[in-house]
C-alpha cells in the first residue's frame, strides 16, 4: 500500500521536469503523502539506502478512482486570513474602479450631448 522511489535524483531526472527532488517530496507532503521509510525500518522491514517509501490512504494500485480524493492540504489559517484581507481589498478597489468607469462614461455622454 505504498510506492518506492529508489533514487530521488534519478527519478526527477527521468521525469524530465526542472525540479529538485526535495521540492517534489514537499509537493507530495502538501498532498498528504507520508514518507514511511523510518516507520518501515523501525518495524524491521528492509529499506535500502537512498530509497524513499511514500504512502497515502487514497493511492492504491488498480484503484485510480480513489486518486480523486488526493487533494492539497488546506492553507494555514494565517495564510487564509491574508487571502481574505487581500480579497476584500481587491473587491473594494474593483468597486471603486467600476464606479469611476461609470462616472467617466456619464461625463463623456454629457460632453457628447451638449
Amino acid at each position: 500500500n505504498h510506492f518506492i522511489i529508489k533514487d530521488g535524483k534519478e527519478f526527477v531526472k527521468k521525469m524530465n521536469v526542472p525540479i529538485k527532488y526535495a521540492s517534489f517530496v514537499k509537493q507530495l507532503n502538501n498532498y498528504g503523502f507520508n514518507n514511511i521509510s523510518l516507520k518501515l525500518k523501525k518495524t524491521g522491514q528492509t529499506v535500502l539506502s537512498g530509497e524513499d517509501h511514500f504512502q497515502h490512504d487514497n493511492f492504491r494500485r488498480d484503484r485510480k478512482n480513489m486518486c480523486a480524493n488526493i487533494k492539497p492540504k488546506p492553507k494555514k489559517l494565517a495564510e487564509q486570513e491574508e487571502y481574505k484581507i487581500e480579497n476584500t481589498r481587491l473587491t473594494v478597489e474593483n468597486k471603486r474602479l467600476a464606479d469611476e468607469v461609470k462616472r467617466l462614461k456619464e461625463q463623456i455622454e454629457k460632453m457628447e450631448a451638449g
